[in-house]
């Protein structure tokens, strides 16, 4: 779990954060679930569902959490809150790298 204030130099349309933001954030907090247990991978496909607007000024609740192995790839979920509000979700899969 972590914490992001939305710059306003993160805005995308007038006074909300960038989609692109979001999902950066999003696959930061996965991909750092996986360090947070000394796994190293690589994003192989990232997909991303937006329920609300996060108004730049905010504060972004972020999670993330592994939700299973199959061999070398595994895959993760994430959500973006916004005072408990889900405002995006997230689902990847990420490559084992040696």
């Amino acid at each position: 779990m972590g914490y992001f204030t939305a710059d306003p130099k993160f805005e995308g349309y007038s006074g909300m954060v960038h989609g692109g933001i979001i999902a950066t954030l999003l696959d930061s907090a996965m991909t750092h679930c996986l360090l947070k247990k000394g796994i190293s991978a690589l994003t192989g496909r990232l997909s991303i569902r937006y329920s609300c607007p996060i108004r730049v000024g905010t504060v972004v609740k972020l999670e993330a959490r592994i939700m299973k192995r199959l061999h070398k790839v595994f895959f993760l979920q994430a959500k973006a809150f916004v005072e408990e509000k889900r405002a995006a979700c997230a689902e990847a899969s990420y490559m084992l790298q040696r």
